[in-house]
């Protein structure tokens, strides 16, 4: 558990310690760990937060802890979550119109994510952004045009449902979570 100055704007220093402070000690309560975060974010608002992020996992699995990694979400820019209220009153409103690429960005943060959960047993890694890209055309929409999007940058948790319903469809429980109930 680290200084989070670096990695967050001043305004929400004292609410990251507030709720690191609450956090940390209720994970002596769990084996397996999940973390997600806005990772491309973070790295790029300092370089030293992989880093530190890093020696935070491996200060958990210093405590007997398995980690599971979420890659982060493409940033959907033209999202707007009011879109489908409005194409009720008017409907030539186009919400799926403008589907974002896949940044360079988030496919290095996730790789590096990728390659440190490689390197240890106690690491896994998984990332949905084959659900939500096509061709590395990404969409805050799901085929039945239900939206997976809270904002620009999350899943809501509606969303996180629909997608986790489509992800098992398609391919069962993924690793590592079918181990979740062993």
């Amino acid at each position: 558990m680290g200084n989070v100055e670096p990695f967050v704007k001043r305004k929400y220093f004292d609410d990251c310690r507030r709720s690191l402070n609450n956090l940390w000690p209720e994970l002596s309560n769990y084996k397996t760990v999940i973390i997600s975060a806005s990772w491309s974010h973070y790295q790029q608002t300092s370089t030293e937060f992989l880093p530190s992020f890093f020696a935070t996992v491996n200060e958990l699995i210093k405590q007997g802890k398995d980690i599971i990694i979420l890659g982060k979400v493409p940033v959907i820019m033209s999202y707007n979550k009011e879109c489908l209220a409005r194409a009720i009153s008017y409907p030539l409103i186009d919400c799926q119109s403008a589907p974002s690429y896949l940044e360079k960005q988030l496919d290095i943060t996730n790789l590096a994510l990728t390659r440190f959960a490689e390197e240890q047993d106690e690491i896994s890694y998984y990332d949905a952004n084959e659900f939500l890209c096509e061709n590395r055309n990404c969409s805050a929409y799901n085929n039945k045009g239900q939206a997976l999007y809270f904002d620009q940058s999350h899943l809501s948790i509606p969303g996180s449902w629909l997608l986790g319903k489509q992800i098992v469809r398609f391919e069962g429980v993924p690793y590592p979570f079918n181990l979740l109930g062993e």
